[in-house]
């Protein structure tokens, strides 16, 4: 699916439009009371900061939009599951955990190559490859591997390209048995999948299935939600990915043209960024002071667009705004996310980590941040 796709940010009629501004109008008074602040002002709570983080990597309307399509437009629902999200997100420490990241998860089970991402497919969605038959149930800790599944839908949003907004997922099954058949994995990751990160497979692959998969699939299948079901495709052939991604998109070991996937570990340059940009207790202070004043002032003009449809002056003020929130985001990208394989790779381009780390070794402390 894309921006342009019916009920997507380019194309929305009159009804959908008032279902997101009134979305946003919940969202923001439940949340302020929920921790008895301003409208404005909850940006300095922890629902507010976790909000505001969450929708960072996008457009925060496109962000709206998606969790009010997954939920039928129902705006009471949707906020529901909004506040859920925030109070896992919290509960769960993601942001904590997406500042160590690579610390944070096994190594040693992410060079198995099980899972990752390479390339986009025809109509340009990020691709995430799954070979089940690398996965034995019990190697690892269920912690671990559910770190890795959180971490990957994380770095699927960074992948993204407008105005494609969904990823496409393949998963091998050939050659699995008993032993790497995991259903409790399964059922969390779907869970996972469809309650924190609704709307975002825009197509399922399943390649290489076997009489053994196929009774594996009938449990599974309960489990998902019809939306997601109804993307899902089984792949006769390993060359019919052809049809779906083109060969130079495709891994070797799937009969494509790319080279097999092999994760990058980290370097000792980036465990040295990584102590340099956590010591920086100023410019993360900074940092976060600029980023929260740009939340405070497209929260502001946000409400105030939702409650007055046809003035333009403030429509454009909130382009603005958002851009603005945009940036202040990415300057404190370094203090509160670390790089990783795709970046080392160079799938994901974030050059405010080099940027930050070069002004802090030149120790110019006469640098405008801002």
């Amino acid at each position: 699916m894309t921006a342009n796709d019916p009920g997507h940010i380019n194309n929305l009629n009159k009804t959908q439009k008032n279902a997101l501004k009134q979305c946003w109008i919940d969202l923001i008074s439940t949340i302020s009371i929920q921790t008895s602040l301003p409208d404005t002002c909850i940006i300095n709570s922890d629902y507010g900061y976790e909000l505001f983080i969450w929708i960072a990597y996008e457009n925060a309307d496109v962000v709206l939009l998606r969790w009010l399509r997954a939920n039928k437009w129902d705006i009471k629902i949707t906020i529901q599951r909004i506040m859920n999200l925030l109070i896992w997100r919290i509960k769960s420490r993601i942001q904590e955990f997406l500042s160590k990241a690579e610390s944070e998860i096994s190594l040693e089970e992410a060079t198995m190559n099980k899972g990752y991402f390479m390339g986009y497919d025809k109509v340009g969605r990020p691709v995430c490859y799954i070979h089940a038959k690398e996965h034995i149930r019990g190697q690892f800790s269920l912690d671990q591997t559910e770190k890795l599944a959180i971490l990957a839908l994380e770095i699927s949003r960074k992948l993204l390209q407008f105005p494609v907004e969904t990823f496409t997922v393949v998963i091998d099954v050939g050659g699995i048995g008993r032993k790497n058949m995991d259903l409790h994995l399964a059922k969390n990751f779907i869970n996972l999948f469809q309650t924190y990160y609704p709307e975002s497979l825009g197509l399922g692959l399943i390649v290489n299935g076997s009489w053994f998969f196929n009774s594996c699939w009938s449990i599974i299948m309960p489990w998902l939600d019809p939306t997601v079901e109804n993307k899902i495709k089984f792949i006769k052939k390993e060359t019919d990915l052809n049809m779906y991604i083109d060969p130079i998109s495709i891994p070797q070991r799937l009969h494509g043209k790319h080279q097999d996937f092999q994760y990058i570990l980290p370097s000792e340059k980036d465990q040295t960024m990584l102590t340099a940009f956590r010591h920086d207790y100023q410019g993360k202070k900074f940092a976060e002071t600029h980023h929260r004043q740009a939340a405070k002032k497209y929260l502001k003009l946000t409400l105030r667009c939702a409650h007055n449809e046809d003035n333009e002056n403030f429509v454009l003020d909130r382009i603005k705004a958002s851009k603005n929130l945009t940036d202040t985001y990415e300057k404190l990208l370094p203090y509160i996310t670390t790089q990783i394989h795709y970046h080392r790779n160079e799938d994901i381009n974030e050059n405010i980590f080099d940027m930050t780390y070069n002004k802090l070794c030149t120790n110019d402390t006469d640098i405008e941040y801002f």
